[in-house]
């Protein structure tokens, strides 16, 4: 984003996604100018020596920083990616590891071969990426590479990246539904009303959410302090 702002453009095409990439390849372009770095698979032990290289690179990169990795594909049956605007996670809040470092791998028109989604799907003790791979799918339906790269990469700029596959690694199986009822609530405030009867309706809700916390965090500290209880003192 800030790449593109520097040079004047204000709308990201498939020139200035991929493009920038084979620029950065052709030596036309600095990696530190734009943020993009380029590595060729074009090693003497071939590319799966390379990718596995690269996973436990990132692997040892999450592991220094107090963290974990993870790779994102796009699938027509993942998680959807979306923000309201909000740059912190809704429910992975004290997460004692946290995600450090994302794979991103994306796929021609015929997807991605089955030999480099099994070095991607390794997982065991000391190699592969930690949380293996997260599916995820973008609003919209099916995307041209390049559009998908766009959004993933601009959703990352925005800082909504991290937060979204946190609270997806949180909720498991869940975060969807979630995600569907969110979708659902925000949309109902695009019925027709007031702007007064929306803020009324919109301090309401924040009202008694914030009632609702409160008589939970009491009920909590209550039950901690029963007789035989094991909460520390």
């Amino acid at each position: 984003g800030n790449y593109l702002w520097s040079m004047d453009e204000k709308c990201p095409t498939e020139n200035h996604i991929i493009g920038t990439a084979l620029k950065v390849l052709k030596k036309e372009v600095l990696p530190t100018t734009c943020g993009v770095k380029v590595s060729t698979w074009n090693t003497a032990e071939g590319w799966q020596r390379w990718l596995e290289d690269k996973v436990c690179e990132l692997r040892t990169g999450a592991e220094q920083r107090g963290g974990v990795s993870v790779g994102l594909i796009l699938d027509k049956d993942g998680f959807e990616v979306g923000s309201c605007g909000i740059s912190h996670p809704y429910f992975a809040h004290a997460t004692t590891s946290p995600i450090r470092e994302i794979l991103v791998a994306l796929g021609g028109p015929g997807g991605i071969d089955e030999a480099v989604m099994q070095v991607l799907e390794q997982r065991g003790e000391g190699h592969g990426l930690h949380l293996g791979l997260m599916r995820v799918k973008l609003p919209g339906g099916l995307h041209h590479s390049c559009v998908a790269l766009n959004d993933l990469l601009q959703f990352h700029d925005q800082g909504y990246l991290y937060p979204i596959m946190e609270d997806s690694r949180s909720l498991r199986g869940s975060y969807q539904k979630w995600r569907t009822y969110l979708a659902r609530a925000v949309s109902a405030w695009a019925e027709p009303g007031s702007a007064e009867e929306k803020t009324q309706a919109l301090r309401h809700f924040i009202r008694n959410f914030q009632s609702q916390q409160t008589a939970q965090a009491k009920k909590a500290d209550g039950d901690a302090h029963l007789p035989g209880s094991t909460w520390p003192k």
